[in-house]
Formats: C-alpha cells, sequence, structure tokens
C-alpha cells in the first residue's frame, strides 16, 4: 500500500498536524509511546567515501559520516549529524 505525503507524515510522529491538515483517516486512534532500547554498537567514523552494499542496495557513506555495525552484524553509514543526534560513546 502507498499512503500519499500526509499519511506519511502522520506515521512519521507528526500525527496531530498532519491529521489536522488532511482527512487522512487510520483504522483505529490508538497510539502507542515507544522509546528505543539502549543498544550498544561498534562505529567508526569516515575518512574517506565509501559504498556499501546492504540489503536496501548500495548505500554511500562520506567522509566524517559514520560506519555502523548493527546489533544483527549489518553494516552501513550513518551521516554524522544523525549520529551524534542518536548514539553517544560508552
Amino acid at each position: 500500500m502507498i499512503l500519499p505525503t500526509q499519511a506519511l507524515l502522520v506515521l512519521l510522529g507528526r500525527r496531530r498536524r498532519a491529521l489536522e491538515e488532511t482527512d487522512v483517516s487510520l483504522e483505529g486512534d490508538e497510539w502507542g509511546r515507544y522509546r528505543k532500547r539502549p543498544v550498544v554498537i561498534d562505529a567508526k567514523q569516515l575518512t574517506q567515501r565509501v559504498e556499501i552494499d546492504t540489503r536496501e542496495g548500495t548505500v554511500v557513506g562520506e567522509a566524517g559520516d559514520y560506519l555502523i555495525v548493527g546489533v544483527e552484524g549489518e553494516i552501513y553509514p550513518c551521516g554524522r549529524e544523525i549520529f551524534e543526534k542518536t548514539y553517544e560513546e560508552v
């Protein structure tokens, strides 16, 4: 199922404002609140551009981005700004 942009905004957390701006109706009005589990990952900041084959296809990481080894052993790049907002060194 392909959702219109406004419905995607609803699913991405801008639900109140997006619901007011559109007549998109999703089944049920009950939303749960969730916190990301504290997971420790291995990561290294990149010093050069890399191309990595992932399940979603080839992903590019630029110098300054981070290379992450996920909880299932998957390897993927993450932009510096997102990484620094999401992770802290342990």
